[in-house]
């Protein structure tokens, strides 16, 4: 009999819906569409020998887009966040005691922004001045619309490489510590609930395995609702694992003292924990705890090893692009066996949480 594998996928701060994180999948392992037996919205069902997966994505897409501020004004709007919650209220200075690597790489955006701002400040007060004591019109004329173009410029080269994608996130993070994203832990409400119905399910003998895996943002709402299970004993059986988590930076803000308090349960989990998180992804933390204060830790805390799984060419092209380094977690890797977790072993190895088990740390 093949092993029964429930996989409950959470995505993260992206307004796509659930149908593609689910051609993802197929895209990246184009042979576990040959053993698909039942295709769905949010997942499908896929047979072989020794495995059943059923896999399920747990999209809170139509969420995302209520909090999603786009064009000029919404990431004029979100670099101010970063600036706000982050410089002034002194969040990278409470990541910097847990982590100077991480306190330096997390916010280059900072870095890029505050370069901007004062090359705009320096060149408006240069010009400025200049009309003042010459009165050169011509001059400030052609000086001002050089520098609305360089501006334009400057804007669509942050927007191709992500920068505001990753100030989108930054805005997140504030304003789920301030509490201030009712549908967000509405649709957590309804994540418990069906992670339970699954977990019953699990005891009835559907499944051998029910995972939830967690990727991104998507690791806050996940350690959000597990935080409220703690006392669940149907919860024992249950598997976790994180990717590329990006929870510390909301633990790390001022106002997210209810979501650390929250974390410190973890200390009386009954359910395994493995995370994983790459050196190379400047979106997650690095093998740091999830929480500021909580010292919670994984049952396993494993290294993704982009630079040993996937070939050298491919990886070096790569170098800049944060993007998709952040979502290399999901892809197929060249050389599987290079990692002891990865999304290949996820989807096709039915030894893979046998092998991982570990007696749970005393923390």
């Amino acid at each position: 009999m093949p092993l029964k594998r429930k996989i409950l996928y959470i995505p993260g701060f992206d307004p796509r819906s659930a149908s593609f994180y689910k051609k993802t999948v197929f895209q990246a392992f184009p042979e576990i569409k040959q053993g698909v037996a039942l295709n769905t919205k949010n997942g499908f069902v896929s047979e072989s020998e020794n495995l059943v997966v059923d896999y399920e994505v747990l999209s809170w897409h139509q969420e995302v887009k209520a909090y999603w501020a786009g064009g000029l004004q919404g990431n004029v709007n979100n670099v101010f966040s970063i600036f706000k919650e982050f410089v002034f209220r002194g969040a990278w200075g409470r990541m910097r005691k847990l982590s100077k690597r991480d306190s330096i790489q997390k916010y280059f955006s900072v870095y890029f922004f505050s370069i901007w701002i004062a090359l705009n400040v320096f060149a408006s007060t240069y010009f400025i001045n200049d009309l003042i004591t010459e009165q050169a019109w011509l001059f400030f004329a052609i000086a001002t619309s050089i520098l609305v173009v360089v501006n334009v410029l400057l804007y669509r080269l942050f927007d191709k490489i992500h920068m505001f994608w990753i100030s989108r996130i930054i805005h997140f993070f504030s304003i789920y510590s301030h509490q201030q994203v009712p549908l967000v832990m509405q649709k957590e409400a309804e994540f418990k609930v069906r992670l339970l119905a699954l977990l019953d399910a699990q005891e009835a003998g559907e499944f051998d395995e029910v995972v939830l895996v967690a990727h991104s943002v998507g690791t806050v709402l996940c350690m959000n609702m597990l935080a409220d299970l703690m006392d669940d004993p149907r919860t024992k059986n249950l598997k976790v694992v994180t990717l590329g988590h990006c929870v510390t930076a909301v633990s790390v803000i001022k106002s997210s003292g209810w979501f650390n308090e929250k974390l410190k349960r973890f200390k009386n989990r009954q359910f395994e924990w493995i995370d994983v998180t790459a050196g190379k992804d400047a979106v997650n933390f690095y093998k740091i705890s999830p929480g500021y204060h909580a010292d919670i830790k994984p049952d396993l805390t494993l290294s993704a090893n982009f630079h040993e799984v996937f070939e050298a060419e491919f990886y070096k092209k790569l170098k800049w692009d944060f993007y998709r380094i952040h979502f290399l977690y999901l892809e197929k890797p060249h050389a599987a066996d290079a990692s002891q977790f990865n999304y290949q072993k996820l989807l096709f190895d039915a030894g893979l949480f046998k092998r991982l088990s570990v007696k749970k740390n005393v923390v």
